[in-house]
């Protein structure tokens, strides 16, 4: 009996360890069943935020490509009004153009306060051996823009038949190297004569001259208000620029 009390009581104090092991084991596992549960609810949400995410990303996608759409439709309209733009500036260009058909552009005549323009003019006419020369071919001749002290300013002839105007434009090639001495002054300036140009021509032959230098062309000339070029005088063939496109095609 006396070694039975021990034992028993040893065996009470093992298993009240035991039980208090148990105990928290069992509030353990109930704090990782909580846990469990919170990190479920957690997961659950995420993929309810991500559920939400992708339709918002698929109504994304399909806003992004009816704005493609549309900005394609956009740069189609664009392309397409540029090109009524363009054909429109053309229209309108040649139909400046041709208001100009009749005048002619002369440029280094020295200016005088008392000059007389429409003597200027005659005098330049017989010089050019224009035959049976009369004022009544013109129907408007002045001086351009305002008066400086820098250069003489150009004089512009408006004729009345288109058909004098080349006469007396064809004459000038007679006279390539004409000098205002040639007129009665007295001084060398060179005096040219031009075709009278609309502003986008007069900016489309200034491009035409520079390309030419650079891409040795040794002739740009006009002629019934069109540009040309050659290579070399008389051999080369004549090339005709329209457009910038033209020019770059040199």
């Amino acid at each position: 009996t006396d070694n039975v009390l021990p034992t028993m009581q040893s065996l009470d104090v093992k298993l009240d360890s035991i039980l208090q092991i148990l105990d928290k084991n069992s509030v353990d596992i109930c704090d990782i069943k909580k846990e469990q549960k919170e990190l479920v609810s957690s997961v659950e949400f995420c993929h309810a935020g991500i559920s939400d995410i992708k339709v918002r990303l698929d109504e994304h996608g399909k806003h992004i490509s009816s704005c493609k759409e549309d900005i394609s439709k956009v740069m189609e309209e664009n392309a397409t009004l540029k090109k009524k733009l363009n054909t429109l500036q053309s229209e309108m260009n040649s139909l400046e153009q041709y208001s100009h058909r009749n005048n002619l552009i002369i440029y280094g005549v020295p200016e005088q306060k008392t000059e007389n323009i429409h003597l200027v003019i005659k005098r330049l006419a017989s010089v050019l051996e224009f035959p049976e020369w009369s004022t009544s071919l013109i129907d408007a001749v002045h001086r351009m823009g305002q008066a400086t002290n820098k250069s003489p300013r150009p004089i512009i002839i408006k004729f009345v038949s288109r058909i004098d105007r080349d006469e007396f434009f064809n004459l000038r090639k007679m006279k390539r190297n004409l000098k205002a001495s040639d007129l009665g002054y007295a001084c060398e300036n060179s005096v040219f004569i031009n075709e009278s140009l609309t502003p986008a021509n007069r900016e489309l032959l200034r491009l035409t001259r520079d390309a030419a230098k650079q891409k040795n062309y040794s002739q740009v000339w006009t002629n019934n208000c069109n540009i040309f070029v050659r290579k070399e005088r008389g051999q080369a063939p004549v090339i005709k620029i329209s457009s910038v496109q033209d020019i770059d095609k040199l």
